[in-house]
C-alpha cells in the first residue's frame, strides 16, 4: 500500500509462509507500461483532517526493463520505502524505514528465484527492536505488498470485472488479493478532472483482511488519483510532475 500503515507489521509475528490460496496472477496481467512516470504529490486526510503529505516517484531503470517505486511520507504515518521490479511486476528488491531525519530501518528484502531474503525489525511489543532473518519460498507471480496498488492500476480493467492475484510482506507472510471493479467515475480534485475506475481490493492476510478503495486514470497511462484506506484515511493526488 502506498501508506504502508495498514500493513501492520508492529502488531503480527511472522511464523513463516503459508501456501498461496490462489492463483498468483489470476485473470490480471501486469504491465507496468501502462503506468504514467513521474513524480505525484498526494494530500493526506483523515476524519477531514490534514495529517500530512505523500510522494510517489515512478521510474524506469536505465538500461533495463526494470522499475523503480519510491515513496516519501511525512507527517502521521513518515516514512519511505522503495521497491524494484520488472515491468510485468516481479519483485527484485524492497526495503522500508520510519521517521524523518534520522529513519529506522523496518526491513530490506531482495527477491531471486523464488526466493526472498533479508531482514525486517519488529516495530513493537516483546521483541521490538529486534532484526529478524527472512528466508522464505515465494510463488511464481507473487507481488510485493507496498505495490498492490500498482498492480490494480496497471492490470487489465475492465468495469464489472474481477481478477485475484497474491502479495508478500515480510509480517504476514503471503496474501492473497481479491480485486473488484467498478463503473467508471469522474472525479475533481486539485490536480485535475479525472474520469476514473474505482476498483476495491481485499487482503486477506493470516489474522484478518484489510480492504482497500482506489481511483485510477481509465486513460493510459494510467495515475492513481485516490487512496482510501480502512482506518478513514484518504490521499489525494495534488500535483504530477515529470
Amino acid at each position: 500500500m502506498k501508506l504502508w500503515m495498514m500493513v501492520c507489521l508492529a502488531s503480527l509475528q511472522f511464523t513463516g509462509v503459508p501456501g498461496s490460496t490462489g492463483p498468483a496472477n489470476g485473470h490480471s496481467k501486469f504491465d507496468a507500461h501502462r503506468l504514467k512516470r513521474g513524480t505525484f504529490s498526494y494530500r493526506d486526510r483523515q476524519d477531514k483532517g490534514d495529517i500530512g503529505q505523500s510522494k510517489i516517484t515512478v521510474e524506469r531503470i536505465p538500461g533495463a526493463n526494470t522499475y523503480s517505486f519510491s515513496t516519501v511520507v511525512s507527517g502521521k504515518f513518515s516514512q519511505r520505502w522503495r521497491v524494484v521490479t520488472t515491468s510485468g511486476f516481479g519483485p527484485i528488491s524492497a526495503n522500508l524505514s520510519f521517521g524523518e531525519g534520522s529513519r529506522t530501518p523496518a526491513f530490506d528484502l531482495n527477491y531471486v528465484a523464488g526466493q526472498v531474503t533479508g531482514f525486517v525489525v519488529d516495530q513493537k511489543g516483546p521483541t521490538g527492536g529486534t532484526k529478524r532473518r527472512v528466508k522464505d519460498a515465494v510463488p511464481r507471480g507473487i507481488v510485493d505488498q507496498r505495490l498492490d496498488w500498482a498492480a490494480v492500476t496497471v492490470s487489465n480493467l475492465k468495469a464489472g470485472g474481477a481478477f485475484e492475484f497474491d502479495v508478500y510482506d515480510p509480517s504476514s507472510g503471503i496474501s492473497h488479493v481479491e480485486v473488484h471493479i467498478g463503473e467508471v467515475q469522474s472525479l475533481a480534485l486539485s490536480a485535475g478532472d479525472f474520469e476514473t475506475f474505482p476498483v476495491i481490493y481485499e487482503i486477506k492476510k493470516r489474522t484478518a483482511s484489510d480492504r482497500d478503495r482506489v481511483f485510477v486514470t481509465k486513460e493510459e497511462p494510467r495515475i492513481l488519483v485516490r487512496e482510501e484506506f480502512p482506518d478513514g484515511t484518504q490521499s489525494d493526488l495534488a500535483s504530477i510532475a515529470p
